[in-house]
């Protein structure tokens, strides 16, 4: 992630850039928010682009959004940020037939947006990473004890987790975002936490999320969470998180603001059957 973030801010537009209108972001095909010219998040979703059948069984296109996506910006985990043709069309998300937007070369991009992203530079110096990382796998280990997890399977979870900073203007050190997933024995677990740094100067935690399920291909699975991206979509600071869910038979991304006192969920899209 950390490197899909210097390929936001690597370009000359991405910082001071000025928006001319709202900028309309899709998370692969799907609609997911629009930035308002106040730098404000809206609704953004299907039914914007048109409708999916008439009587008839025709799409109903909305002629003002196909032109408005005919160009989009498309952010990737590889690769430099690059403009890409698009189209409004029908197509199965999950089992439900819904518009989507399917672009040129097909859907390889975690983001896509009709303006260009503003965002600033984030990065950390070696050994502030490395303890930010030892920071949040501890976190991650006391969680995982407190659900009284064995320490043969808590040391394959740090093994597999991922521990990202994010910046956050109000807070002197970046929070760190914490995931990790994981299946053994016919039991699942997956681990979601955010921590930021105490006034002790120790991190401490500010949302926890600890699921522990059956096997994946069963109705009580654990569903896993990682995080998409970080990234300033709206250009005042801070960074929103895109966190992918995934649970039984269905998946989604949700968009997370931090609001000055929490993270709250500002939109989602996803599918299932």
């Amino acid at each position: 992630m950390k490197k899909l973030l210097m390929l936001l801010v690597g370009f000359p537009w991405a910082v001071g850039a000025t928006t001319a209108s709202d900028n309309y972001i899709f998370n692969a095909s799907q609609p997911l928010v629009i930035v308002t010219q106040k730098g404000e998040f809206a609704p953004f979703g299907g039914s914007e682009l048109g409708n999916v059948g008439d009587q008839t069984g025709r799409e109903i296109i909305d002629k003002r959004m196909a032109k408005r996506v005919r160009q989009l910006w498309r952010y990737s985990e590889s690769g430099s940020p690059e403009r890409v043709s698009a189209i409004i069309k029908a197509d199965y998300v999950g089992c439900d037939r819904s518009l989507v937007v399917q672009t040129e070369g097909g859907d390889s991009g975690v983001l896509y947006s009709t303006r260009p992203i503003r965002s600033i530079p984030f990065s950390l110096a070696d050994a502030d990473l490395k303890r930010a990382r030892d920071e949040g796998r501890r976190l991650l280990s006391d969680a995982l004890r407190h659900r009284k997890v064995t320490s043969d399977w808590i040391a394959e979870l740090l093994e597999g987790a991922t521990v990202t900073p994010v910046r956050v203007r109000a807070w002197r050190s970046p929070m760190l975002v914490v995931t990790t997933n994981g299946e053994r024995k016919e039991r699942t677990l997956s681990a979601f936490l955010i921590a930021s740094l105490a006034k002790n100067g120790r991190y401490a935690l500010l949302e926890k999320t600890v699921e522990i399920g059956s096997a994946s291909d069963s109705e009580g699975y654990a569903g896993t969470w990682d995080l998409g991206l970080h990234v300033d979509l709206n250009g005042d600071g801070d960074e929103e998180l895109l966190m992918f869910h995934g649970a039984y038979e269905s998946f989604s991304a949700v968009l997370m603001q931090w609001d000055g006192k929490k993270w709250r969920e500002v939109a989602s899209n996803g599918g299932g059957c």
